[in-house]
């Protein structure tokens, strides 16, 4: 059986629809807190139309994705984010708890296989 590793979902958020009643669209930004090359999941879009990508920290902090941050109001991760880029180990605790100051519940999470980071 493969090794499975665990995303958190710390930040979620939609994009106005720019027509009322059209679909929202959701932005989301995981962190992985053990030892991977992409700990950074970046996805947007509900359904056939959703998309997502794992990303290093460096690659996750460039300003292509400044937008994606903002829309799921992830900037408050900016700071880990930075660390990480460093060199620095995640603080799991620290965000967790942090997630949930903001949220009142643990952040949902997702798992996939080490083999297919």
């Amino acid at each position: 059986m493969a090794e499975m590793i665990r995303y958190y979902m710390l930040a979620y958020g939609t994009a106005t629809p720019p027509v009322p009643g059209e679909v929202v669209w959701p932005y989301e930004v995981g962190l992985c807190f053990d030892d991977v090359p992409r700990p950074v999941a970046l996805s947007e879009g509900t359904g056939h139309c959703s998309s997502g990508a794992l990303f290093t920290a460096v690659e996750a902090l460039t300003p292509t994705f400044s937008k994606h941050f903002a829309l799921a109001q992830g900037e408050w991760l900016f700071p880990a984010l930075c660390a990480l880029a460093a060199g620095y180990r995640l603080d799991k605790e620290l965000l967790l708890s942090q997630y949930k100051a903001l949220h009142a519940t643990a952040p949902p999470t997702f798992d996939i296989e080490r083999a297919k980071i």
